[in-house]
């Protein structure tokens, strides 16, 4: 078995089951090669990134481009695997992770086990994008919530756990990640493991479907949206221009 870049192989069934390990079923990796591939830690980003993205494209404004797909990693720490699969395939691809600790560690992780090695060519065929920055958004830790105003994902959170923890509850030291804040609550005040972001997604769901343009978004969501989206495009060179 021959070993290109450290994950492709040459012969089929090696690489059936390097797919099978990433989700890829049938053609499916065939057709992402055709495709601009944006990697993101878990199925819950896409999820959001496509309702913001749908709702801002049909009033025209600025929105992920229709010809980059989203590719869940179920997780910061698998993101180097799939970053592995589509570099070796040579796909126009990239990845978007959180700003912070596990975020940073898979960046540095691709960069140096997959980029450092690569010709400048080929390392240009993959984006390494970090989500604080390519939304615009301050703070030592940032994720997708992060495009929601933090009251917001407080409400979604009490309602999910039939509590009522209030904005000066959360602690104002260490991570400003709304998630770790509120789950540092949860555990000292009500004796909760963790924060379960499944619970908390449900919620959001059902706020989805009474949100059809714009304005039904909360405050500051569809600009920070806004700029995550052209900032994913550019990096594809694939910039979407406003109606």
């Amino acid at each position: 078995m021959t070993v290109k870049a450290g994950v492709v192989s040459s012969q089929r069934a090696p690489m059936a089951v390097i797919e099978m390990c990433l989700g890829l079923t049938g053609n499916m990796s065939g057709l992402l090669g055709n495709r601009k591939t944006l990697i993101v830690e878990g199925g819950s980003d896409a999820l959001i990134i496509n309702k913001l993205s749908g709702i801002l494209r049909a009033e025209g404004r600025t929105s992920l481009s229709d010809s980059i797909y989203l590719w869940p990693a179920h997780g910061a720490p698998n993101t180097p695997m799939y970053a592995a699969f589509a570099i070796g395939q040579k796909w126009h691809s990239g990845v978007l992770l959180d700003t912070d600790s596990a975020g940073q560690e898979a960046k540095k992780k691709i960069t140096d086990l997959y980029l450092s090695k690569l010709s400048d060519e080929d390392a240009n065929r993959f984006r390494v994008l970090m989500i604080g920055e390519a939304a615009g958004i301050k703070g030592t830790d940032v994720a997708i919530e992060a495009l929601f105003p933090a009251e917001f994902y407080l409400e979604l959170v009490n309602e999910a756990y039939g509590i009522t923890i209030k904005s000066e509850d959360l602690p104002i030291d260490g991570s400003s990640m709304i998630t770790k804040r509120i789950e540092m609550v949860l555990k000292n005040k009500y004796g909760h493991s963790e924060l379960d972001k499944n619970n908390v997604l449900i919620k959001l769901l059902e706020r989805f479907d009474s949100w059809k343009t714009a304005k039904d978004l909360p405050r500051g969501t569809a600009s920070n949206s806004e700029k995550l989206f052209n900032t994913i495009n550019k990096a594809f060179d694939d910039v979407v221009t406003p109606k």
